[in-house]
Formats: structure tokens, C-alpha cells, sequence
């Protein structure tokens, strides 16, 4: 199966048909290509997956759609084998370690969680969406997801510090009143935050047996999915995560991938490529996103993406896009993206 390939679960069409919509239908108002495995899964490119839900949108989703996805899956039965690892692991961070790990294999993006001064991050970052971004319910319905697996985990509803989202201020109050938390909008990415403790909460639905019998399968599986990987997405995805107001060095993205500086340096010389190079795509997608996506000043944009000043970023941002970051933020709200704003767009080998 290609790598960048969605995996549709048997439970979305039959969701969507209890809310009146036709998922063949949906197919062709998207005009996605689906396929079928040898096991009769289907799936979906990245963004076939996104097209498929925003000719949904179109078509009047409710809005707590998202919300009602994420929340109402169910788990056994209907989901992945990384959803029940996950549901059957000792405490929630074991959880969400199974999921970052295996979920990649049915869905090209990746859980990525980080602890600093007692507080945890999780974010779902997708791999192969260059520029495509992804429709608001998918973040919506990926941290209720996330939310329900704790929940029905411990047995109590986790509490969130707050739910950070890089969207405009939209449907504060519907946010609010499901994951019973502040939301802030605007921000560099979407995230959930609460207090790093939570992760050591035991999973009442832990199954040890089950655990272990499904390893040995899991991780072969993994084996084979990792073989055709690709080293550059792998930095990329790692450059991402350390972009925190500082340029990140070689060192730290290659400890943050748990190999040494030279190894991660001869691995993207052979696949013909530099540290710098990805760390330039990776801030220039970053940065479009924020631009199109958020109301952050450029000022604020700058320091995120770890440039020493406002100017530098503007200069850089001249270099990949061919006008100003202000220039580039009106055209894409003005209208339809000129040739000027869409050209140099990440291969499909880019990060979301």
C-alpha cells in the first residue's frame, strides 16, 4: 500500500448515512480515487481524504460534526488495531505511544506528544499535505478522539488545561462546552494541553494478555511500513516539532529522532538533500499555513519559526515565495491563489 494512503473506517460511511449523507456520493462530488486492498479495506490519498470532507462540508455538516466523529467511534469492532492497543494499554501515555506509533500505518500522520515543566502537548501532525490544509473537524474529531480514549480508559473525562487551534475564532462556545477548557485561537499550531500527570493515569481497560499477543504482529507490521519510509519526512516532521521560538540545530533534531548529527547528515546526503533545505521547506510550509490559516503578526510569525528578527523572516520569505509575507496574506484572502502565491508547493513528500 502507498505510504500516502488514507484508510476509510467502516464506521464513516455508516455515520454519515445517520446523518443523511451518501458516502459513494461524496466520492464523486470529491472526485476521489478509492481503493481497495486485498483484505477489501479502502483507502484514500491524503488529499482525497480532505476533498471527501470538504464536498461534506458543502453539503451542510452540522457543526459539532467533528466533535460527534471523534466522540461517538467505536473503538472495538469498528476501528484499527492501533485504536484497541491503545484502549487496552497500561496508563494514557502508553496509549498515546501506540497510537503515535502504529496509526501511521493506516493514516500517513503521525501523534506527536511534548512534555516541558509539567505540562503535555498533543498534536496530530499530517505528513502528506504539503499545502492542503486540513478541514477544521478532522482537528475537532482527533482531539475528542483522544479525549474519549482517556475517558473510556479511566473511567473520567480528562481535564484539559486548554485546546489551542490555528484557526480564527469560530464557535468558541461549542468548543468550549465539549472539551470543558479555554480555547485559543490564532496560535502556531493545534494542540491540546494538559498537565503532564494525566499521563501516568492507569487504564482501567488494560488487557495485558491482549497486549502482548498483538506486539509481536504490531510490530512486524511496523517493520515493513518503516522499511519504505523516507528519511527526509522523517526530519521534517522532527524540524517541526523543535520549531519553538529558536532555530533548531542538527544536534536537536537528531537527538529528537534518537540517532547522532552525522548519521542524520549522511542519511539526507544520500537521499540528496541538507539539513538546511528541509529546515527552509519546513519553515516556508509553517509559514503560508500561518499566514493563510491565523491572524499573527509577522512579528509574531517570525519569532515562531526561530528567526532572529522580523526582517530576516521577510527576506526569506521573499527568497522562497517571490513577494512580501503582508503581499502573500492578502492575495490568498482576496481570492483564488494567483501562480505567484502557489508555486514552489512541497512535493508529497512534504510536512502538514
Amino acid at each position: 500500500m502507498n505510504r500516502d494512503a488514507v484508510m476509510i473506517s467502516t464506521f464513516v460511511p455508516a455515520f454519515l448515512a445517520s446523518i443523511g449523507l451518501d458516502f459513494g456520493r461524496l466520492v464523486s462530488l470529491a472526485r476521489a480515487t478509492v481503493t481497495k486492498d486485498a483484505e477489501g479495506r479502502s483507502w484514500v490519498s491524503t488529499r482525497d481524504y480532505f476533498a471527501l470532507w470538504d464536498a461534506a462540508s458543502g453539503l451542510g455538516l452540522p457543526p459539532d460534526f467533528g466533535l460527534r466523529l471523534g466522540s461517538m467511534q467505536r473503538i472495538e469492532g469498528h476501528y484499527d488495531v492501533a485504536s484497541i492497543a491503545a484502549l487496552h494499554s497500561e496508563t494514557f501515555r502508553d496509549a498515546i505511544n501506540a497510537l503515535a506509533r502504529y496509526k501511521q500505518m493506516v493514516c500517513p500522520g503521525r501523534w506527536v506528544l511534548d512534555v516541558e515543566n509539567g505540562v503535555a502537548s498533543l498534536e496530530f501532525k499530517w505528513l502528506l499535505a504539503g499545502d492542503h490544509l486540513a478541514p477544521d473537524f478532522l482537528t475537532d474529531g482527533g482531539f475528542a478522539y483522544v479525549a474519549e480514549l482517556y475517558r473510556r480508559g479511566t473511567g473520567r473525562a480528562l481535564k484539559l488545561r486548554r485546546i489551542e487551534l490555528t484557526r480564527r475564532p469560530n464557535r468558541e462556545d461549542l468548543l468550549s462546552d465539549a472539551f470543558e477548557c479555554a480555547i485559543r485561537f490564532n496560535a502556531p499550531r493545534d494542540v491540546m494541553v494538559f498537565d503532564a500527570a494525566s499521563l501516568e493515569d492507569p487504564f482501567l481497560t488494560h488487557n495485558q494478555e491482549l497486549v502482548r499477543l498483538m506486539i509481536p504482529g504490531l510490530e512486524a507490521a511496523f517493520g515493513r511500513f518503516r522499511a519504505g519510509g523516507s528519511t527526509v519526512t522523517d526530519v521534517q516532521l522532527a524540524i517541526h516539532g523543535q520549531l519553538k521560538g529558536a532555530r533548531p540545530s542538527v544536534e536537536r533534531v537528531a537527538s529528537a529522532m534518537g540517532i547522532g548529527p552525522r548519521t542524520l547528515q549522511r542519511r539526507l546526503e544520500e537521499a540528496g538533500t541538507t539539513y538546511q533545505e528541509q529546515l527552509d521547506k519546513v519553515r516556508h510550509v509553517m509559514a503560508r499555513q500561518m499566514l493563510e490559516q491565523t491572524d499573527l503578526e509577522q512579528g509574531e510569525i517570525a519569532f515562531y519559526l526561530g528567526f532572529e528578527e522580523s526582517n530576516s523572516f521577510a527576506r526569506a520569505f521573499r527568497a522562497w515565495q517571490g513577494m512580501s509575507p503582508t503581499q502573500w496574506r492578502q492575495a490568498v484572502r482576496s481570492g483564488p491563489p494567483s501562480r505567484a502565491v502557489t508555486e514552489g508547493l512541497l512535493s508529497s513528500e512534504g510536512v502538514a
